[in-house]
């Protein structure tokens, strides 16, 4: 949880882009990004307060993960 920002650091070797999805709880997409791998990514300070999903898509694999701001 936050009242800020989140971030989000990609530690993987695999190399390429990244997709990231921030969506509501009714999985309407608020956010979309693209980034390289090596990058750090801080996002979030522009959002409402809320419960929210971030999917992280890279080649074939998905990642979900909830996030919460307060």
């Amino acid at each position: 949880p936050t009242t800020t920002s989140f971030n989000l650091d990609m530690k993987n070797t695999i190399g390429g882009k990244v997709t990231i999805r921030v969506m509501d709880m009714q999985g309407r997409v608020v956010k979309l990004y693209n980034m390289d791998v090596a990058d750090r990514m801080n996002f979030g300070s522009d959002i409402k307060s809320g419960s929210y999903m971030v999917e992280i898509i890279q080649g074939g694999k998905k990642s979900v993960q909830r996030l919460m701001k307060f």
